[in-house]
């Protein structure tokens, strides 16, 4: 009788080991899904806070009324006669926003002026500046107003690659937005800002904004200058508004004005509670049907643009190569606990064979 094998509720001690051990291999592997179920989840949220800080700069409050002040500086008397081509003008603007170094994009930022309902291509290269080939994907804020061709492109160690980008003027103002550039273990961003006036209208409007008010803080007050002329003593209606990077208006103000022929004078608008990123000051002049659209791009706080897929996910304070690591060690210690366990099962299962001896 004391060469009996020991049972622990029917099963004898070898089996239970052996069940026990199984059911914590089921359980094992169940762990390993989960953490890799949320590297992933990690991982995208860490790309959504991302386009919403860095890029796009998304306002944390609701639509707000910025201070406005006026302050005329000029008004010549010399009447001027301006005109309007044909065909809708384009500038391509700024420099290159990739941080990295392993993206780059000519040009690094679009801004067009373009006519109501009209269609504008121009050319975008991406410059592989990495030790290795790319495989890049294109997408965009704005599906609306922005087509891609080709949507997807390889491009060899470095090497340059060429997309047409299509805009559409469907909608009279000011459209901001980005197109994005995805693959590789990269992400870069390209900020686009549309200018959409009346093809008849014409005046003709310049907004600048002073550089020491292109760098500010949230709540800071901003200062932009306007020159107006091709006017003949018309009634207009002028729109000052703040966009961010995803074609969300934070501030919108109107004032009415008479110009006799052209005037110049500086605006006050105060920065509402936003998180840092690219922002965008638009004015819109309206009179006799017709809509007149220019703006500028600043910045809010410390914005640093990048291309290589960062950053630390808001309120975990983790980004996702410090979760692969975490998880690599999990599933490392998993294996060793592993193999011990089964080793020491399979010491227990010949001690008891030895004990039936």
């Amino acid at each position: 009788m004391g060469g009996s094998t020991k049972r622990v509720k029917g099963l004898t001690r070898v089996e239970f080991l052996h069940q026990t051990n199984m059911i914590s291999v089921l359980l094992l592997v169940f762990i390993v899904v989960v953490l890799i179920t949320s590297s992933k989840i990690l991982e995208r949220m860490g790309e959504d806070e991302i386009e919403r800080a860095y890029m796009t700069g998304r306002a944390s409050t609701e639509q707000v009324q910025g201070n406005v002040s006026l302050n005329i500086i000029d008004e010549p008397t010399t009447n001027a006669t301006i005109t309007t081509t044909a065909v809708a003008a384009a500038t391509t603007i700024g420099d290159v926003l990739t941080s990295g170094g392993k993206l780059g994009f000519i040009p690094g930022r679009l801004e067009l002026d373009m006519f109501y309902k009209g269609i504008v291509e121009r050319d975008l290269i991406i410059k592989n500046n990495a030790n290795y080939e790319l495989d890049l994907s294109f997408g965009t804020s704005l599906k609306d107003y922005v087509v891609v061709e080709s949507s997807n492109i390889i491009i060899g160690k470095g090497e340059s690659g060429t997309v047409t980008v299509r805009f559409n003027g469907k909608d009279l103002g000011v459209i901001t937005g980005y197109l994005s550039a995805t693959g590789s273990g990269l992400k870069g961003y390209i900020p686009i800002v549309l200018n959409v006036g009346s093809a008849r209208a014409t005046g003709l409007l310049k907004v600048t904004i002073p550089s020491e008010f292109k760098e500010v803080n949230s709540g800071d007050d901003i200062l932009v200058s306007v020159e107006l002329d091709g006017f003949n003593g018309d009634v207009v209606e002028i729109v000052y508004i703040i966009k961010d990077s995803e074609n969300n208006e934070l501030i919108r103000t109107t004032q009415s004005m008479t110009i006799g022929d052209s005037a110049r004078f500086d605006k006050t608008l105060t920065m509402p509670n936003v998180r840092d990123g690219l922002y965008i000051v638009g004015v819109e002049v309206r009179y006799a049907g017709m809509t007149l659209v220019d703006s500028e791009i600043l910045t809010v706080g410390h914005y640093e643009p990048f291309s290589e897929k960062p950053s630390i996910v808001g309120g975990l304070g983790l980004n996702p190569v410090t979760f692969k690591i975490i998880l690599l060690l999990v599933m490392i210690m998993i294996i060793v606990l592993f193999a011990t366990y089964s080793r020491e099962v399979g010491r227990i299962g010949e001690i008891e064979r030895r004990k039936k001896l």
